[in-house]
Protein backbone atom coordinates (compact mmCIF):
# COMPACT_ATOMS: atom_id res chain seq x y z
CA UNK A 1 0.00 0.00 0.00
CA UNK A 2 1.17 3.55 -0.68
CA UNK A 3 0.70 4.58 2.96
CA UNK A 4 3.05 1.79 4.05
CA UNK A 5 5.69 3.00 1.59
CA UNK A 6 5.37 6.58 2.87
CA UNK A 7 5.84 5.34 6.43
CA UNK A 8 8.81 3.15 5.46
CA UNK A 9 10.53 6.03 3.68
CA UNK A 10 10.03 8.25 6.74
CA UNK A 11 11.67 5.62 8.96
CA UNK A 12 14.66 5.29 6.62
CA UNK A 13 15.23 9.04 6.34
CA UNK A 14 15.00 9.27 10.11
CA UNK A 15 17.67 6.58 10.40
CA UNK A 16 19.92 8.54 8.07
CA UNK A 17 19.56 11.58 10.29
CA UNK A 18 20.35 9.56 13.41
CA UNK A 19 23.76 8.53 12.02
CA UNK A 20 24.47 11.91 10.47
CA UNK A 21 26.27 12.97 13.64
CA UNK A 22 28.89 10.21 13.15
CA UNK A 23 30.32 7.89 15.79
CA UNK A 24 33.83 7.40 17.22
CA UNK A 25 35.52 4.12 16.29
CA UNK A 26 39.01 3.46 17.58
CA UNK A 27 39.94 7.10 17.70
CA UNK A 28 38.37 8.36 14.50
CA UNK A 29 35.01 8.86 12.86
CA UNK A 30 33.27 5.70 11.70
CA UNK A 31 31.65 5.82 8.26
CA UNK A 32 27.86 6.29 8.64
CA UNK A 33 27.31 3.94 5.71
CA UNK A 34 28.26 1.08 8.05
CA UNK A 35 25.39 2.01 10.35
CA UNK A 36 22.93 1.96 7.42
CA UNK A 37 23.95 -1.39 5.92
CA UNK A 38 20.91 -3.27 7.28
CA UNK A 39 18.29 -0.73 6.14
CA UNK A 40 15.81 -1.69 3.38
CA UNK A 41 16.66 -0.66 -0.16
CA UNK A 42 15.61 2.98 -0.41
CA UNK A 43 16.00 3.64 -4.14
CA UNK A 44 12.66 1.99 -5.19
CA UNK A 45 10.84 4.10 -2.58
CA UNK A 46 12.37 7.28 -3.95
CA UNK A 47 10.91 6.39 -7.36
CA UNK A 48 7.35 6.41 -6.00
CA UNK A 49 5.01 9.12 -7.28
CA UNK A 50 4.74 10.80 -3.88
CA UNK A 51 8.48 11.64 -3.96
CA UNK A 52 9.63 14.63 -6.10
CA UNK A 53 11.89 13.32 -8.88
CA UNK A 54 14.80 15.61 -7.96
CA UNK A 55 15.28 13.90 -4.60
CA UNK A 56 16.41 10.56 -6.09
CA UNK A 57 19.35 12.12 -7.91
CA UNK A 58 20.38 14.12 -4.84
CA UNK A 59 20.17 11.06 -2.63
CA UNK A 60 22.27 8.93 -4.99
CA UNK A 61 24.94 11.65 -4.91
CA UNK A 62 25.04 11.38 -1.13
CA UNK A 63 25.30 7.60 -1.32
CA UNK A 64 28.25 7.95 -3.69
CA UNK A 65 29.91 10.38 -1.26
CA UNK A 66 29.31 7.95 1.60
CA UNK A 67 30.95 5.18 -0.40
CA UNK A 68 34.03 7.38 -0.92
CA UNK A 69 34.07 8.12 2.80
CA UNK A 70 33.90 4.41 3.53
CA UNK A 71 36.89 3.73 1.24
CA UNK A 72 38.81 6.52 2.96
CA UNK A 73 38.02 4.99 6.34
CA UNK A 74 39.28 1.55 5.27
CA UNK A 75 42.54 3.02 3.96
CA UNK A 76 43.03 4.95 7.18
CA UNK A 77 42.47 1.83 9.29
CA UNK A 78 44.82 -0.22 7.14
CA UNK A 79 47.55 2.43 7.30
CA UNK A 80 47.14 2.74 11.05
CA UNK A 81 47.33 -1.05 11.51
CA UNK A 82 50.44 -1.38 9.36
CA UNK A 83 52.34 1.46 11.05
CA UNK A 84 51.06 0.82 14.52
CA UNK A 85 50.16 4.47 14.97
CA UNK A 86 47.30 6.74 13.95
CA UNK A 87 48.44 9.32 11.41
CA UNK A 88 46.90 12.51 12.74
CA UNK A 89 47.01 14.39 9.45
CA UNK A 90 45.09 11.65 7.65
CA UNK A 91 42.70 11.30 10.56
CA UNK A 92 41.98 15.03 10.55
CA UNK A 93 41.25 14.96 6.81
CA UNK A 94 38.81 12.11 7.30
CA UNK A 95 37.19 13.84 10.26
CA UNK A 96 36.70 17.11 8.38
CA UNK A 97 35.32 15.39 5.29
CA UNK A 98 32.97 13.23 7.34
CA UNK A 99 31.73 16.15 9.42
CA UNK A 100 31.13 18.28 6.34
CA UNK A 101 29.24 15.52 4.53
CA UNK A 102 27.15 14.54 7.55
CA UNK A 103 26.21 18.11 8.39
CA UNK A 104 25.17 18.69 4.78
CA UNK A 105 23.21 15.42 4.69
CA UNK A 106 21.37 16.26 7.92
CA UNK A 107 20.25 19.61 6.49
CA UNK A 108 19.35 18.12 3.12
CA UNK A 109 17.12 15.45 4.67
CA UNK A 110 15.04 18.21 6.27
CA UNK A 111 14.67 19.77 2.82
CA UNK A 112 13.62 16.38 1.36
CA UNK A 113 11.03 15.90 4.10
CA UNK A 114 9.50 19.31 3.39
CA UNK A 115 9.36 18.58 -0.35
CA UNK A 116 7.74 15.17 0.21
CA UNK A 117 5.16 16.61 2.63
CA UNK A 118 4.22 19.33 0.13
CA UNK A 119 3.94 16.72 -2.61
CA UNK A 120 1.73 14.50 -0.44
CA UNK A 121 -0.76 17.35 -0.15
CA UNK A 122 -1.49 16.96 -3.87
CA UNK A 123 -2.43 13.27 -3.59
CA UNK A 124 -6.01 12.05 -3.41
CA UNK A 125 -6.47 10.28 -0.07
CA UNK A 126 -9.41 8.28 1.33
CA UNK A 127 -10.05 8.40 5.06
CA UNK A 128 -10.00 4.97 6.71
CA UNK A 129 -12.98 4.29 8.97
CA UNK A 130 -12.15 4.03 12.68
CA UNK A 131 -15.51 2.67 13.84
CA UNK A 132 -14.82 -0.97 12.97
CA UNK A 133 -13.06 -3.28 15.41
CA UNK A 134 -11.90 -5.56 12.60
CA UNK A 135 -8.12 -5.51 12.14
CA UNK A 136 -7.53 -2.62 9.69
CA UNK A 137 -4.05 -3.84 8.80
CA UNK A 138 -5.54 -7.13 7.60
CA UNK A 139 -8.29 -5.28 5.75
CA UNK A 140 -5.58 -3.29 3.93
CA UNK A 141 -3.78 -6.50 3.00
CA UNK A 142 -7.02 -7.99 1.67
CA UNK A 143 -9.52 -10.77 2.42
CA UNK A 144 -7.03 -13.60 1.97
CA UNK A 145 -5.54 -12.72 5.38
CA UNK A 146 -8.82 -13.71 7.07
CA UNK A 147 -8.99 -17.25 5.64
CA UNK A 148 -6.90 -20.40 5.73
CA UNK A 149 -4.96 -21.02 2.51
CA UNK A 150 -6.96 -24.13 1.56
CA UNK A 151 -10.23 -22.24 2.05
CA UNK A 152 -9.05 -19.29 -0.04
CA UNK A 153 -7.73 -21.54 -2.80
CA UNK A 154 -11.10 -23.29 -3.11
CA UNK A 155 -13.00 -20.06 -3.73
CA UNK A 156 -13.96 -18.97 -7.21
CA UNK A 157 -12.60 -15.69 -8.61
CA UNK A 158 -16.01 -13.98 -8.27
CA UNK A 159 -16.16 -14.88 -4.59
CA UNK A 160 -12.67 -13.51 -4.02
CA UNK A 161 -13.51 -10.26 -5.83
CA UNK A 162 -16.67 -9.82 -3.76
CA UNK A 163 -14.69 -10.36 -0.55
CA UNK A 164 -12.11 -7.82 -1.70
CA UNK A 165 -14.90 -5.31 -2.37
CA UNK A 166 -16.35 -6.06 1.06
CA UNK A 167 -13.01 -5.36 2.76
CA UNK A 168 -12.65 -2.07 0.89
CA UNK A 169 -16.17 -1.04 1.94
CA UNK A 170 -15.30 -1.75 5.58
CA UNK A 171 -12.14 0.33 5.30
CA UNK A 172 -13.99 3.43 4.13
CA UNK A 173 -17.10 2.96 6.26
CA UNK A 174 -19.49 2.00 3.45
CA UNK A 175 -21.47 -0.29 5.75
CA UNK A 176 -24.59 -0.91 3.67
CA UNK A 177 -22.79 -1.72 0.38
CA UNK A 178 -20.51 -4.07 2.36
CA UNK A 179 -23.53 -5.94 3.69
CA UNK A 180 -25.17 -6.25 0.27
CA UNK A 181 -21.99 -7.51 -1.39
CA UNK A 182 -21.15 -10.05 1.31
CA UNK A 183 -24.71 -11.38 1.52
CA UNK A 184 -24.39 -12.12 -2.19
CA UNK A 185 -21.17 -13.97 -1.40
CA UNK A 186 -22.89 -16.01 1.33
CA UNK A 187 -25.63 -16.90 -1.18
CA UNK A 188 -22.92 -18.20 -3.48
CA UNK A 189 -21.65 -20.42 -0.66
CA UNK A 190 -25.22 -21.71 -0.16
CA UNK A 191 -25.53 -22.52 -3.87
CA UNK A 192 -22.26 -24.44 -3.80
CA UNK A 193 -23.39 -26.37 -0.72
CA UNK A 194 -26.66 -27.24 -2.46
CA UNK A 195 -24.88 -28.38 -5.63
CA UNK A 196 -22.37 -30.51 -3.74
CA UNK A 197 -25.12 -32.16 -1.67
CA UNK A 198 -27.69 -32.75 -4.42
CA UNK A 199 -25.65 -32.78 -7.62
CA UNK A 200 -28.21 -30.36 -9.10
CA UNK A 201 -27.44 -27.05 -10.76
CA UNK A 202 -28.81 -24.21 -8.57
CA UNK A 203 -29.04 -21.83 -11.54
CA UNK A 204 -32.26 -19.85 -11.47
CA UNK A 205 -33.04 -20.71 -7.84
CA UNK A 206 -32.82 -18.24 -4.99
CA UNK A 207 -32.45 -18.77 -1.25
CA UNK A 208 -36.06 -19.77 -0.51
CA UNK A 209 -36.45 -22.68 -2.98
CA UNK A 210 -32.92 -23.92 -2.24
CA UNK A 211 -33.53 -24.04 1.50
CA UNK A 212 -36.90 -25.71 0.96
CA UNK A 213 -35.31 -28.49 -1.12
CA UNK A 214 -32.50 -28.98 1.37
CA UNK A 215 -35.00 -29.49 4.22
CA UNK A 216 -36.32 -32.60 2.43
CA UNK A 217 -32.86 -34.17 2.17
CA UNK A 218 -31.94 -36.44 5.08
CA UNK A 219 -28.19 -35.73 4.84
CA UNK A 220 -28.69 -31.97 5.25
CA UNK A 221 -27.12 -30.43 8.35
CA UNK A 222 -30.23 -28.95 10.00
CA UNK A 223 -28.23 -26.59 12.24
CA UNK A 224 -26.44 -25.23 9.18
CA UNK A 225 -29.77 -24.94 7.40
CA UNK A 226 -31.16 -22.93 10.31
CA UNK A 227 -28.13 -20.67 10.17
CA UNK A 228 -28.65 -20.06 6.43
CA UNK A 229 -32.32 -19.36 7.14
CA UNK A 230 -31.28 -16.67 9.64
CA UNK A 231 -28.89 -15.15 7.09
CA UNK A 232 -31.68 -15.14 4.51
CA UNK A 233 -33.73 -12.93 6.82
CA UNK A 234 -30.78 -10.49 7.06
CA UNK A 235 -30.45 -10.50 3.29
CA UNK A 236 -34.17 -9.86 2.78
CA UNK A 237 -34.10 -6.93 5.21
CA UNK A 238 -31.35 -5.34 3.11
CA UNK A 239 -33.68 -5.37 0.12
CA UNK A 240 -35.90 -2.76 1.77
CA UNK A 241 -35.42 0.69 0.15
CA UNK A 242 -34.89 2.35 3.56
CA UNK A 243 -32.46 -0.27 4.88
CA UNK A 244 -29.19 1.07 6.28
CA UNK A 245 -26.44 -0.75 8.19
CA UNK A 246 -24.26 0.62 10.95
CA UNK A 247 -20.67 -0.48 11.66
CA UNK A 248 -21.68 -3.22 14.12
CA UNK A 249 -24.15 -4.77 11.69
CA UNK A 250 -21.59 -4.65 8.88
CA UNK A 251 -19.05 -6.37 11.14
CA UNK A 252 -21.55 -9.11 11.98
CA UNK A 253 -22.14 -9.81 8.29
CA UNK A 254 -18.38 -9.91 7.67
CA UNK A 255 -17.95 -12.40 10.52
CA UNK A 256 -20.90 -14.48 9.26
CA UNK A 257 -19.18 -14.66 5.87
CA UNK A 258 -15.87 -15.76 7.40
CA UNK A 259 -17.62 -18.42 9.47
CA UNK A 260 -19.60 -19.86 6.54
CA UNK A 261 -16.59 -20.13 4.25
CA UNK A 262 -14.24 -21.53 6.88
CA UNK A 263 -16.95 -24.08 7.73
CA UNK A 264 -17.81 -25.21 4.20
CA UNK A 265 -14.57 -24.70 2.27
CA UNK A 266 -12.03 -26.93 3.97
Amino acid sequence: MELEKIFQLGVILGSFQEVAIGQQDHGFIRSPRTELSDLPEIEPLLKEKFVPKKILGEFLNYLKALEELEKMEKKLKKKSKESGVLVLEDSDKFFQKAQGLLTSMDRQIEVWKDRIIENLKTLNVLNIATETSIDREKLLIGPKSFFKNDVWDEMEDLEKRDLEDGCQCLLIGAWTPEGMILMRTIEKALRNYYQNLTGNDPKGKNWGPILKELKDISSTDLKLLGYFDHLKDIRNSLGHPDARLDSDQAEHIFNHTRYIYNLLYH
